[in-house]
């Protein structure tokens, strides 16, 4: 990459209207069975919400990195869901759309279910947070 580093460039962005824009995000991803079209997409997006609301640190996370994150720091039983997920980002092919319900990408539709309903219980318990603050 050339030019001038990125800080110099951009300046900082306000934290809220950020946090704005991640929950717009999110809710695409919870709309509209959006989660059960692009379920890659989805639960590795909702592990980087997971992770700016739970860590409560201003940083940005890569899918990759996200994921990961996931794994480690989420309870128990969304952890096989990232797993497989994190893994089919990872491989080296394109997934079609047709093999998510194959050997290539084997979801469940309640785990999906599950992590949507605890990434919107996060989401307000860390609203009602900062407005307490």
């Amino acid at each position: 990459m050339f030019g001038q580093p990125i800080n110099e460039v951009f300046g900082d962005v306000d934290w809220e209207m950020f946090m704005t824009s991640v929950f717009e995000d999110l809710d695409y991803v919870l709309k509209n069975e959006s989660i059960y079209k692009s379920p890659i997409y989805g639960v590795l997006n909702i592990c980087r919400v997971l992770k700016l609301i739970i860590s409560n640190e201003k940083s940005i996370q890569s899918k990759y990195e996200a994921g990961k994150w996931g794994i480690e720091n989420l309870p128990i039983e969304y952890k096989s869901l990232v797993e497989k997920v994190l893994a089919a980002y990872c491989a080296d092919s394109e997934i079609d759309k047709s093999e998510y319900k194959t050997s290539a990408l084997i979801l469940n539709n309640d785990e999906l279910n599950k992590l949507c309903n605890y990434v919107n219980q996060s989401k307000r318990e860390y609203i009602e947070k900062i407005k307490l603050t």
